[in-house]
């Protein structure tokens, strides 16, 4: 090679078969290649990249993983940021690729442009798959394939990340004109120069905006892709399957959907936006060759287009632009979980439950339960990590059994499925009480209104205000809320938290009269430290020109800067208003690192935290049994710690440190221990089942099963009766002789270890009075009396939102389409008649039920968005015996929801 000039080699290798690990999703196993140039013994250059082993390949209409399909979702993000800008800092990529895992992230087409290489890296290291692409977007793109630009832009962006096994496909365009000869021509061309010359191993693809406009397979350039890549911000289920009609042999990846709308009101980019997306996203499952989809966005961004809100902001993500996450967060989490959980507890036993969902899927290697009991301060009281077996899509449901002593303090139960990377990647909570109460830190009075600004508490759902003339404030997961009032009367304000219990003891009051001309202040969104002062971020006032922000005990300035400004200062706490409205409260940065206990196993401890807001790694240290173990866990948003090897059965002291650009911090110690070796395998199947009566009421019992931690009892007739949980004690009062007679009981015994096979069926004697019925979307075969109590007409998909007690729920927004509950009643009565449906803001308002029962039939509107998540009354009326009572539901254009309905002797 001559002076300063280049030259490219090839060197060919052969790694023998068992001399390694394939790098997947939960074990992203990475090696590192080194190359050094050397003059004699002299290394004059050391050149070293990390690349891991694994095969991706498209087979009909699958998209496989080593050889497994793999069908999954995720989120395009922005790399913006109002603090640290597009630099794209360790913490911060580090903390967004942990929630968007977190929240079901799997494969996406991360952006239309070429990631930070420390992105792609995090990515190689907890396992995703990612669509990298150039930066050729837009009808008004150089669509021509020869442009030396365009090429130099492909050619860098593979030559520099050619070695990332989290980049599996390469994407040569986002939104061009695609059904033009010039955009078919620049596809087929720039993907066979990639295969060609530039890398002949991954997928190619483009991402398409005008598929709709295609008649015809040749019509579109989707044709010349591996896969197809669409965009989509409404009709969800018919652009998929258009594409489909094209090209039945194509995969489908959505790379962009939304059914948010293009309007960006400043609502959007605050923590209590809700998305409509979560229902959006059921078009897809039911569909086979949609191999996965993408949110746009996963985070808000700084925006100069036209109809961007005030702030200059696109309010499309979960997680605003301060890095806080909305509610929208945690029902995308739920929508793209590839497993639901549950819990059911009593008496001192919990039962865990996983249940593999249709949707996104692959198998779950190495995860684990982590449950948690957590006090009214947040703090752990106990939990336990559970292995699991190997999770395929169709495994049935998995139980596992804790017992657990109450102290009188236990607030709220958690379950997670925790991942080999240490992301909980689905989430369950069980409320035993409620919250603690808040406290009301500062009123600020207005013109017609007042704001209450309080101290969160953990364990809450949300917090309300409470006027003593009446008034509310809307729920809110904020710090703060706002509630109107009448100028010049005075009036106490209280707040409330809540959650799955209830509602807790109020707050102190404060008494406050509102008055003047002036509007209540901007909503402050963060105020993050920053060298050499604060950065504070705000939800422009209404109709304000600009600002004036104050640092307290100093002076103030005006700003004309929307929704946040930099400010150089030496003090701590800050405030805001319009120049139409009061101040606002002062607020300091908030956050930082926290421990609040740990998790055990045998052989491993987890500890619970809260992560500083800029932490890139963190440092767990358990000693017990004369055993040190030291981990670092290359992390930044995680929020369980785990280090494994770990001595059973022994007191275990962990310290944790949290490490940031700035260095560890002190070190927090927490106490905990590991549990004794779990019992190998589930325990005997129960035996011995029989029946007693005294003064009216039937107890079951039978034969204890040793090692059984508890035990589940299932009651089964030709109606639907619910599973009881019961503690060790080997019988259970099952209720009055009557409502029980005819009911054929099965138990089976649950552990840590697993569960037993159910007992045979024992039947009470006796004859059979009216007793209560539930009927779900699972009483699809036929019951004893050759009934089936749930049937549908029309198109009904499944819902990612669980139904009551976890059972699925179904929706339908076709015109027309009916789903019947026709329980099988053993005598005839009174009943009340209850439906349950699932919680959403998308559900239809205007319901239309009809009941059929001994007099007739009752038509009924009822509203779901309001009613949702609770037990629902419509009606009580008289029954014959058998299967001709009946609840029908009629589906109209918006989402009707099919969940449970229960008939109550009244």
């Amino acid at each position: 090679m001559p002076a300063r000039g280049t030259a490219e080699a090839r060197l060919d290798s052969s790694v023998p078969s068992g001399g390694y690990a394939l790098w997947g999703l939960d074990r992203p196993s990475l090696y590192t290649c080194e190359t050094t140039v050397l003059d004699g013994a002299t290394a004059l250059h050391v050149k070293s990249d990390r690349f891991g082993f694994r095969k991706v390949e498209v087979r009909g209409t699958a998209l496989l993983l080593n050889g497994e399909p793999v069908r999954l979702n995720g989120y395009n993000r922005v790399g913006d940021d109002r603090v640290a800008g597009a630099t794209e800092p360790t913490y911060l990529v580090r903390r967004d690729l942990d929630r968007m895992k977190a929240a079901g992230a799997g494969l996406m087409r991360i952006h239309h442009v070429p990631q930070t290489p420390e992105l792609l890296d995090y990515a190689d290291e907890i396992g995703m798959l990612l669509i990298e692409e150039i930066p050729v977007w837009g009808t008004g793109a150089n669509l021509d394939p020869a442009d030396e630009v365009t090429r130099a832009e492909l050619r860098d962006m593979i030559r520099r990340d050619y070695n990332h096994p989290s980049v599996i496909a390469w994407s040569v365009a986002n939104e061009i004109r695609g059904t033009s000869a010039e955009g078919m021509t620049f596809v087929r061309e720039m993907i066979a120069h990639i295969k060609s010359t530039l890398d002949s191993t991954r997928l190619c693809t483009y991402v398409s905006n005008t598929y709709a406009g295609a008649a015809t397979p040749g019509a579109e350039a989707l044709q010349y892709t591996d896969f197809a890549c669409l965009n989509m911000y409404g009709n969800f289920a018919g652009n998929v399957d258009h594409v489909h009609g094209l090209y039945p042999d194509k995969p489908i990846f959505v790379s962009e959907y939304s059914s948010d709308s293009f309007t960006f009101p400043t609502s959007r980019e605050d923590v209590d936006f809700r998305t409509t997306s979560d229902a959006a996203a059921l078009a897809y499952p039911s569909r086979p060759w949609v191999v996965g989809s993408s949110h746009w966005t996963f985070n808000d961004y700084r925006s100069g287009y036209g109809g961007s809100s005030p702030d200059q902001v696109r309010g499309w993500g979960i997680q605003n632009v301060w890095g806080r996450r909305k509610r929208a967060y945690a029902q995308l989490q739920a929508t793209n979980a590839l497993v639901g959980l549950g819990l059911l507890s009593s008496g001192g036993l919990t039962v865990l439950s996983l249940s593999v969902k249709d949707g996104p899927a692959r198998i779950l290697r190495g995860h684990r339960l982590a449950w948690q009991v957590t006090d009214a301060a947040g703090t752990v009281i106990d939990g336990r990590l559970l292995p699991l077996p190997d999770i395929a899509p169709g495994s049935p449901t998995l139980q596992r059994a804790v017992r657990w002593t109450d102290p009188g303090t236990a607030v709220r139960q958690r379950l997670t499925l925790l991942a080999p990377s240490g992301h909980e990647v689905a989430v369950s909570t069980l409320d035993v009480r409620v919250p603690a109460a808040p406290t009301i830190s500062s009123v600020q009075a207005a013109n017609g209104a007042v704001r209450v600004v309080f101290d969160r508490v953990a364990n809450a759902d949300g917090y309300r205000v409470l006027a003593s003339t009446g008034a509310t404030s809307a729920d809110t997961i904020n710090g703060f809320a706002d509630v109107t009032l009448a100028n010049g009367v005075a009036a106490q304000v209280r707040v409330v938290a809540f959650n799955g219990a209830g509602t807790s003891a109020a707050s102190a009051p404060v008494t406050v009269t509102p008055g003047g001309t002036l509007a209540l202040p901007p909503k402050i969104q963060d105020v993050v430290p920053v060298d050499g002062g604060l950065v504070l971020g705000f939800i422009v006032a209404p109709g304000a020109a600009d600002h004036q922000v104050e640092v307290q005990g100093g002076p103030s300035f005006t700003t004309t800067l929307k929704g946040s400004v930099r400010i150089v200062t030496s003090g701590s706490a800050v405030r805001v208003k319009g120049d139409n409205t009061v101040w606002s409260a002062y607020v300091s940065p908030s956050g930082g690192f926290a421990a609040h206990g740990a998790l055990a196993a045998d052989d491993r401890v987890a500890v619970r935290i809260t992560p500083d807001p800029f932490a890139e790694r963190y440092e767990v240290t358990a000693t017990g049994g004369g055993r040190t173990v030291t981990r670092v866990v290359e992390s930044s948003a995680v929020e369980l710690l785990t280090v494994a090897g770990l001595v059973a059965d022994i007191a275990q002291s962990v310290v944790v440190r949290c490490g940031t650009s700035g260095g560890w911090s002190d070190p927090v110690t927490v106490a905990t221990r590991t549990v004794p070796v779990l019992p190998a395998g589930a325990p005997a199947t129960p035996t011995g089942l029989g029946s007693s009566t005294s003064g009216g009421v039937t107890t079951l019992v039978w034969s204890p099963v040793p090692g059984a931690a508890g035990y589940l009892v299932a009651a089964t007739d030709c109606g639907s009766l619910p599973t009881t949980v019961v503690t060790s004690a080997a019988s259970l009062v099952v209720g009055a002789a009557s409502a029980v007679a005819g009911v054929a009981y099965r138990v089976t015994a649950i552990g840590e270890g697993g569960v037993s096979a159910a007992s045979a069926g024992y039947v009470v004697p006796g004859t059979p009075g009216p007793r209560q019925v539930t009927v779900t979307p699972l009483d699809t075969a036929a019951d004893c009396a050759g009934n089936v109590r749930y049937r549908e007409t029309g198109t009904w998909l499944a819902s990612s939102l669980p139904g009551v007690d976890g059972t699925p729920s179904r929706y339908s927004n076709t015109a027309g389409s009916s789903a019947t509950w026709a329980p099988t009643l053993r005598a005839a009565g009174t009943y009340r008649v209850e439906v349950w449906v699932p919680a959403s803001s998308s559900s239809t308002t205007a319901a239309a039920y009809q009941v059929t029962h001994a007099g007739g039939t009752a038509s009924l509107t009822v509203n779901q968005v309001s009613v949702g998540g609770s037990w629902y009354t419509l009606g009580t009326w008289s029954f014959v015996q058998g299967a001709s009572g009946k609840v029908v539901l009629t589906a109209g254009t918006t989402f009707a929801r099919a969940s449970a309905v229960r008939f109550t002797p009244a």
